[in-house]
């Protein structure tokens, strides 16, 4: 070996070391900074849920009450950040306090120039979960609203059957609706909603399950230069409450035998009295009424606001038995659902009056 060697070595290790250090910190400082740009979106978001919750606010001198920040139905983490219940129906509302250019044009909501249809989906889908827990009476009141927060200047648009508004002119087009419900229908719907729609931060039920607890693994110290450790005076004790553990059980044990024994010899003679006496008996303690028949109730057919809707539960749309399509042709790969009762308490989707309601037809086909 030179002279030196082993201190390079330990020097070429130590350097090694020192870039691993930095590589790690380079690494958290750009987590951090991740982390700061989610917060940043994140505050953000309440700034603009505090606004259009703080205009809403102002609606209840027009009636209505409203919830905030309440608990997606059927999801375990998603969140709706208003609905208002009024004399105009139940807002389903979603506050954007996005930045940038915000437009609409011909049914498109855009924002610096990119597509926010996933945004209306999801403000769509909030109101069909929300009109769930409802009567079926109430389901065309629901409107799913998707407001601005900001400085920015939309006029209400109706985007994908999604109103869209700014801040500034919610508490207006709001004011202007026409009136759907009665206080008295207002105040039930509100007792409905607050209880199918908790608050987002209360904690989610669950089942509660009772897990058995592990007992600790004792070690064992198998090392053979070392000498086994001498027994512990308190064996013994140990060894004698174990025993009676034991004997204890097979007591038990032999107890359920005996009563098993004695169920077998005493049931025969038991049953035999009661297949002669046990109809009077019956009869002299409970008396035997007339069957009543309960009246039939007629089912609930639903009443879908939109063929959006509608879709969600039958694809194909709905058609009365018979019907004949008269427009163009229908797709291939989806079934349309028969029935007359649906059809007819949804007939007003029928637009080309062909008896069936919201069919999917094949698309254009244009020849070059």
């Amino acid at each position: 070996m030179e002279a030196g060697e082993s201190a390079g070595q330990q020097g070429t290790r130590m350097r090694k070391r020192a870039e691993d250090h930095r590589a790690q910190a380079a690494e958290s400082a750009r987590r951090a900074d991740a982390t700061d740009h989610q917060a940043d979106l994140w505050e953000r978001g309440q700034v603009g849920e505090q606004t259009v919750g703080a205009a809403l606010e102002r609606l209840r001198e027009l009636g209505y009450d409203v919830l905030h920040d309440v608990r997606w139905p059927g999801r375990r983490r998603a969140n709706i950040d208003h609905v208002a219940i009024g004399p105009a129906g139940i807002l389903v509302v979603d506050a954007k306090n996005w930045s940038g250019a915000v437009t609409t044009h011909r049914g498109r909501l855009r924002q610096n120039g990119h597509p926010r249809d996933k945004e209306l989906e999801g403000v769509l889908r909030a109101g069909v979960d929300v009109a769930a827990l409802l009567p079926p009476a109430s389901v065309p009141r629901v409107i799913p609203v998707l407001c601005l927060a900001g400085e920015h200047e939309v006029a209400p648009t109706l985007c994908a059957e999604v109103t869209v508004v700014d801040v500034s002119r919610l508490t207006g087009w709001v004011s202007g609706l026409p009136l759907r419900l009665t206080p008295v229908e207002v105040l039930d719907l509100t007792g409905v909603l607050r209880r199918g729609l908790p608050p987002a931060s209360s904690p989610m039920p669950r089942q509660i399950m009772q897990r058995r607890k592990t007992q600790p693994v004792e070690r064992v110290d198998t090392t053979p230069d070392k000498e086994p450790a001498a027994a512990l005076p308190v064996a013994p004790v140990e060894w004698s409450i174990a025993s009676k553990k034991t004997m204890g059980a097979r007591s038990r044990v032999f107890a359920k035998i005996a009563l098993l024994l004695a169920a077998l010899l005493v049931l025969p003679a038991v049953a035999f009295w009661w297949s002669s006496n046990g109809s009077e008996v019956v009869s002299s303690i409970f008396p035997v009424a007339a069957p009543t028949v309960a009246p039939a109730v007629a089912p609930v057919v639903p009443a879908f606001g939109s063929c959006r809707a509608l879709r969600a539960g039958h694809p194909g749309g709905i058609a009365s038995p018979g019907a004949k399509n008269t427009g163009r042709k229908l797709r291939r790969a989806v079934v349309v659902t028969t029935s007359q009762s649906l059809y007819a308490a949804n007939a007003r989707l029928d637009s080309d009056r062909d008896r069936i309601a919201c069919e999917v037809v094949r698309k254009r086909q244009h020849k070059r």
